[in-house]
C-alpha cells in the first residue's frame, strides 16, 4: 500500500486539502518534532522493570517470550502490550503503563526540530486539531514545555488506550471522528509509523500523511 510522504522541509498547507477533510489527527513522537532522542537506558528501565513483573516466570519462559514479542527492540512500549494480550499474563496493560510512566527522560532538548508552527496556525484556522500518541499526555506536555513547543492549535491530546481487543490507535481514531460528528473519510491523521499510526486509519477510510524524519 502506497502512502504520500512528506518532510518538514515540503510539507505545506496544500497537503491538507481534498477530499473534505475536516480534522487533522497528529502522533506525537517523530511527528510533531524530530531529532530528540530518548535518554539513555530506556529499553533497559522498561526491560528490567518487565522482568520484575514476571517474576513467576522462569528465565527460558521469559527469553521465549522476548525474543517471539521482540521486547528488546525501540518499539517495547506496544509489543510489551501485545504480548500481556495475546498470552494473557496475570500482569495487566494498565499495570505495565503505570510503572512505563514513572521514567522520565534524560534528553537534550535543544536538540530537537519542531513541526512548522507557522503551519499548524494556518491549519487549526481550517481543521479541528488533534494529538493521538502512545506517550501519556502529561509527558507530552512535559516534553511540549521543554521544547518550547506551543500545543494551544490542538482541540485535544489522547494516549492510545490499547483496547484489550484492540492495540491499535482506531478506537482512538473514532473516538475523535465522534466527537467532532464528522466522517471517516473528513479526517486526516499524520504519523511516522505506517503500522502503528497509518494503518490503522486506513482501514478506517481516513486519509493519511507519512511523515519522514531528516
Amino acid at each position: 500500500m502506497e502512502y504520500k510522504t512528506v518532510t518538514y522541509d515540503t510539507i505545506c498547507e496544500e497537503d491538507f486539502d481534498g477530499a473534505k477533510i475536516k480534522v487533522v489527527i497528529f502522533d506525537f513522537d517523530y511527528t510533531l518534532y524530530q531529532g530528540l532522542e530518548w535518554g539513555d537506558g530506556w529499553i533497559e528501565y522498561v526491560h528490567s522493570g518487565l522482568r520484575r513483573m514476571l517474576s513467576f516466570l522462569t528465565a527460558d519462559e521469559y527469553e521465549r517470550l522476548c525474543k517471539k514479542y521482540n521486547i528488546k527492540s525501540d518499539r517495547i512500549f506496544e509489543n510489551v502490550c501485545k504480548m500481556l494480550k495475546n498470552e494473557n499474563l496475570p500482569c495487566t496493560i494498565k499495570e505495565f503503563r503505570d510503572f512505563t510512566q514513572t521514567f522520565r527522560f534524560e534528553t537534550d532538548y535543544k536538540k530537537a526540530r519542531l513541526f512548522p508552527h507557522d503551519l499548524l496556525e494556518k491549519l487549526k484556522k481550517k481543521y479541528a486539531l488533534y494529538v493521538v500518541s502512545s506517550t501519556a499526555e502529561s509527558k507530552i506536555r512535559f516534553d511540549c514545555e521543554k521544547m518550547n513547543f506551543d500545543l494551544s492549535p490542538f482541540k485535544g491530546i489522547y494516549q492510545n488506550r490499547f483496547d484489550e481487543n484492540d492495540l491499535s490507535k482506531a478506537l482512538d481514531y473514532i473516538m475523535v471522528a465522534e466527537k467532532e460528528k464528522v466522517k471517516n473519510s473528513e479526517v486526516m491523521v499524520v504519523g511516522d509509523s505506517i503500522q502503528y499510526d497509518l494503518e490503522p486509519a486506513k482501514r478506517l477510510g481516513m486519509n493519511t500523511l507519512l511523515m519522514l524524519n531528516g
